[in-house]
């Protein structure tokens, strides 16, 4: 009786790594159906992110089976906002505070804001990592996010996995999402 099988949008939010420091479920859900119209707008958001911006893309495309559109007629808007337009420092480098980010998913909305742009791309990773868990599965209703409201930052410095194959085996289907593939 895994809680991911009676409700697979919160453990969408709950399974997230590294854990976010704040996560409050709002009790709303987002539903993500098969040719749904829907907008990435991302207007505030460093040229130097457009590789993880158009991953996104790609994440909610793959999902709708549609690409975003221009209209504002649409079912769900992705929203990033980034204050700082600083080219970004490598990840991994930026100075903690500056990897923070504020991540909320309500009915028909998402919205990313962060103050640096490696708290946008720390955003825009959680994100697609609700994505690829909720994914994985789909409901009648088409692929549900919970709602939720995040702000996270890193504990430390580095943020890291280590996966010990050679005393606990895991099978590749398992590490290739964990590495990003």
């Amino acid at each position: 009786h895994d809680a991911r099988h009676k409700d697979p949008a919160r453990h969408a939010a709950l399974s997230l790594i590294p854990s976010p420091r704040r996560l409050r479920l709002t009790g709303e859900s987002l539903h993500m159906m098969p040719r749904m119209r829907w907008r990435l707008l991302w207007p505030s958001v460093p040229a130097g992110l457009s590789a993880a911006v158009d991953a996104l893309d790609q994440a909610c495309q793959a999902i709708t089976h549609t690409a975003p559109t221009t209209g504002s007629d649409t079912a769900l808007d992705v929203v990033i906002h980034c204050a700082s337009q600083r080219v970004p420092m490598p990840v991994g480098l930026a100075p903690v505070e500056e990897a923070a980010y504020r991540l909320q998913i309500d009915a028909s909305t998402i919205t990313l804001e962060a103050e640096h742009a490696a708290g946008c791309f720390y955003g825009i990773q959680t994100l697609q990592q609700m994505l690829q868990l909720a994914a994985m599965q789909p409901t009648d209703n088409g692929v549900v996010l919970p709602g939720v409201v995040i702000e996270d930052q890193p504990r430390y410095r580095w943020r890291g996995m280590m996966v010990d194959s050679a005393r606990h085996y895991q099978p590749i289907s398992f590490l290739r999402p964990s590495a990003g593939g």
